[in-house]
């Protein structure tokens, strides 16, 4: 029995690992792709700021004070177009992923966030289209659950005594963006 769990750990173990590697591999590339895209984004914006001081001192005719709020609010909306873009498309790249790494990817997070007792799983409705047969067992193995009613989405809802983990793929994405629209503002110095 002691050789059985032994093994089932190992087994747990290297899956873990995998999946780690995996998304370690990933958020290189990401950052990469998100480097590369701050370069790009930084000529972008030189030649935006050029271009908007001389439309809004044109057009508005305004102090120069009120130029620069209008150059900064033009700036801040591409960057909110520019990180909502980026958010979709790695929506679209993580539901797209082979149905195996994807829901790895999902036990992967739901093992960081799954801490609570009898907890109740609410899966995405697109997720429980094509929820693995095995899927609900790999999760119990970790903390006791039963299965709730599918809500909108990708992802998954856990609620314990009181609480609530929200691992749904657009409020995940939508964190990480306000993030990296922080960081970009930090590295551009607005």
């Amino acid at each position: 029995m002691e050789d059985i769990s032994r093994i089932s750990k190992k087994i747990i173990d290297d899956a873990r690992l995998e999946a780690e590697e995996i998304m370690s591999a990933e958020i290189a590339k990401a950052q990469e792709r998100a480097k590369d895209t701050a370069a790009r984004l930084e000529a972008e914006k030189a030649l935006i700021d050029a271009d908007t001081e001389r439309q809004l001192a044109a057009v508005c005719g305004s102090s120069e004070y009120e130029a620069e709020k209008n150059r900064k609010n033009a700036l801040t909306k591409t960057r909110l177009d520019f990180f909502s873009h980026v958010t979709e498309l790695a929506k679209q790249k993580l539901v797209s992923l082979p149905e195996k790494e994807y829901f790895d990817f999902l036990y992967n997070v739901f093992a960081k966030l799954g801490k609570g007792e009898n907890g109740v799983i609410s899966f995405g409705d697109k997720d429980a289209e094509r929820l693995p047969v095995d899927f609900m067992e790999r999760l119990e193995k970790l903390v006791p659950l039963s299965r709730g009613e599918d809500v909108p989405g990708y992802g998954f809802l856990v609620r314990y005594d009181g609480f609530t983990e929200n691992a749904m793929l657009d409020q995940m994405l939508e964190e990480r963006r306000s993030e990296l629209i922080h960081e970009l503002s930090m590295a551009i110095g607005s």
